[in-house]
């Protein structure tokens, strides 16, 4: 019986238990976030997408700019500043996350943008009420694991000043005290605590278009040759293997050594990928021939049309248009200045939403300021437009090549 050796290769989203009990998890494995980053890092289109989504919801900033130069926080950041953090959160997790400082007076001195895929809700009340979150700065696979259930515990925002005051004396003291944590959705309406990304069911294709790339990484390695079964007799000398109980087996030994000859020979001055099969008799043997792998009839055209159908479906999900991400017409026409100028529009128009959403969170936190605010301060965003008003030009977008 021949034998097939292959290396399995999938992507998968894992599943497994929550980080730390007394928290909601988010997902099946409390990974959502990092995962999700994961996927989109490993999409060129996604990324690209992700990044124009942020650039446009935060625009130019704030209109005002008495209140955009404010310094908000200990670490000197300006409010603009914290805007740009917001409007990061908002493009990747459909969601705002801040940190709310307080001084000994009860009033808010500290507003900070915590990154969305470290924040996690603390489990609700037997009536469905949230009371507290937690942010954990080691929540990642990888990084300073032993570290990974450490975080801070934080009260759900409410600037109301006794609340404040009793919070800080539960704990013994202002010293003692971090803050609020502010949690809003910012996505399509849902029964969840938490909001899972609109764009998520557009996982797969993103996952789709990073194994494109590893497609084109491997033809370059192996010399743009096709892969293919590689057939041989099994060898009939044996030799044996103690295994770990004391027991010992009698295995095949590959006397001349031509898998690893076969692996020493792959990359771009020689062959392809092979797949061993070893056959027990010449007559199996001749029965089996040589099967390529690969599938050249229209490979080309194939390859082509998928990773054109994978990048149009990550930019519908993340409803940003082809043209802001240079994704051509068929037949390789580039968008032109008119197409770019109405795609701004339509990127302006999209963001409207979130740009409300922060505009109304800074509207609920700013009046608790423990300074007096600028006598005309108004949140709004600036649109980022790339055109000036009757010019079909970009003014300070690269155009296409």
């Amino acid at each position: 019986m021949a034998k097939f050796q292959v290396q399995p290769k999938a992507k998968k989203v894992p599943v497994t238990k929550p980080t730390v009990t007394g928290f909601l998890p988010f997902g099946t494995d409390d990974y959502l976030p990092q995962t999700l980053i994961d996927v989109i890092d490993d999409s060129d289109t996604a990324t690209g997408a992700m990044q124009a989504r942020a650039e446009f919801i935060v625009g130019n900033g704030i209109e005002d700019e008495a209140l955009a130069n404010m310094i908000v926080n200990r670490k000197g950041e300006t409010l603009d500043e914290v805007v740009e953090g917001m409007a990061w959160n908002i493009a990747q997790g459909q969601v705002i996350c801040l940190l709310i400082g307080y001084n000994g007076n009860f009033q808010v001195n500290d507003i900070r943008s915590v990154p969305w895929e470290i924040v996690r809700l603390g489990e609700p009340d037997d009536n469905g009420n949230l009371y507290f979150g937690g942010v954990f700065p080691y929540l990642d696979k990888s990084f300073k694991k032993d570290r990974r259930s450490k975080y801070t515990r934080l009260p759900l925002f409410d600037p109301d000043p006794e609340i404040v005051m009793a919070q800080i004396l539960a704990v013994g003291g202002i010293e003692n005290y971090h803050g609020q944590l502010l949690y809003v959705k910012v996505g399509p309406p849902s029964t969840s605590y938490y909001q899972k990304p609109s764009y998520f069911g557009g996982v797969k294709n993103m996952e789709t278009e990073n194994e494109l790339v590893e497609f084109d990484f491997s033809t370059v390695v192996n010399g743009f040759n096709i892969s293919g079964v590689w057939k041989q007799l099994r060898s009939s000398k044996k030799t044996q293997r103690k295994n770990r109980d004391g027991t010992v087996d009698e295995v095949d030994e590959d006397e001349d050594g031509v898998i690893a000859q076969l692996r020493a020979n792959q990359g771009g001055e020689n062959g392809g990928n092979l797949i061993l099969a070893e056959a027990d008799s010449v007559d199996e043997l001749k029965a089996m021939g040589f099967e390529p792998t690969t599938g050249t009839a229209g490979l080309a055209d194939r390859y082509n049309s998928t990773n054109e159908r994978v990048m149009q479906r990550i930019a519908r999900r993340l409803r940003v248009p082809n043209e802001i991400l240079n994704i051509r017409k068929s037949g390789g026409i580039a968008p032109t200045g008119e197409e770019m100028k109405v795609a701004s529009k339509v990127m302006q128009q999209s963001v409207n939403k979130e740009q409300r959403r922060i505009d109304q969170t800074l509207a609920k936190v700013l009046p608790y300021w423990h300074k007096p605010l600028p006598e005309t301060h108004d949140y709004h965003l600036e649109n980022l437009d790339y055109f000036t008003d009757g010019d079909d030009t970009a003014s300070g977008m690269a155009q296409p090549d």
